[in-house]
């Protein structure tokens, strides 16, 4: 689809449904149901526009999307601040491709976030987002263990400790 058609299928209604799903409502929303099919076509539209915006601002910065694969995280992370896209994008995309529960997709998404933006443990849905993935992912220690990086911030954001 081509960037300008896919922007004038999102309406503004769209765009604000768009906007109230985050990570908290992981666990609450089951597509199983046919009364939510519709919020989930919704997800599936609204990361296809934000995938197509990050491509089309790649695009605009002359960094061909397909050329990122094979370079160095150093590299990664250069260019992705070189192509300016909002770091909310991937916040958000992190939460869409959360509640449709793929998890992969939603890491990198979260990632891209936690790379660009600098007070990212400000947004509480992204440190909860983050942590549920890292949860599914079980990348966190047990028995007694502290819990690393981002999640324990996530999770006792007033009791962090360096």
């Amino acid at each position: 689809m081509a960037s300008g058609k896919l922007s004038e299928a999102l309406t503004s209604e769209e765009r604000r449904q768009l906007a109230e799903f985050n990570s908290c409502l992981y666990g609450y929303m089951k597509f199983e149901d046919l009364d939510t099919c519709p919020q989930k076509a919704l997800i599936q539209k609204g990361i296809a526009h934000y995938e197509t915006v990050i491509n089309d601002k790649m695009k605009a910065a002359g960094v061909v999307p397909s050329s990122c694969m094979g370079i160095d995280s150093a590299k990664r992370l250069e260019v992705q601040k070189k192509v300016n896209v909002d770091p909310n994008i991937y916040c958000h995309l992190g939460h869409l491709h959360l509640l449709l529960e793929d998890f992969p997709k939603a890491l990198s998404a979260y990632q891209k976030f936690h790379n660009i933006q600098t007070d990212y443990w400000k947004n509480s849905a992204f440190l909860y987002g983050l942590g549920m993935v890292y949860f599914h992912f079980n990348a966190y220690k047990c028995e007694g263990a502290r819990v690393p990086g981002t999640l324990e911030e996530g999770l006792y954001p007033e009791y962090h400790l360096e």
